[in-house]
């Protein structure tokens, strides 16, 4: 397989900006096993840090839940209009 073929690391579904200044996005991840029927995996939360003396920006991993209140009504609101 060439490198032209394989797919991007994560698909972004949603970012999300909190009332507290923190961002958040919602992913779908490939593994990059070359026989998962499975990929894309998710959706999955990060959050935006930064890091280091330089402020370097960095995407930590926060688990499949929402971890705010406010990702939990815009998934519902998601829902609800993807049935409507």
């Amino acid at each position: 397989m060439g490198l032209g073929s394989l797919p991007p690391r994560s698909d972004v579904d949603q970012t999300v900006r909190t009332q507290d200044g923190q961002t958040w996005q919602l992913r779908w991840v490939y593994c990059g096993k070359p026989n998962c029927h499975r990929c894309p995996h998710g959706p999955y939360w990060y959050r935006l840090v930064y890091r280091g003396p330089g402020g370097t920006p960095r995407w930590r991993y926060a688990g499949k839940n929402p971890p705010f209140e406010q990702a939990s009504s815009l998934l519902a609101a998601e829902v609800s209009h993807e049935n409507g």
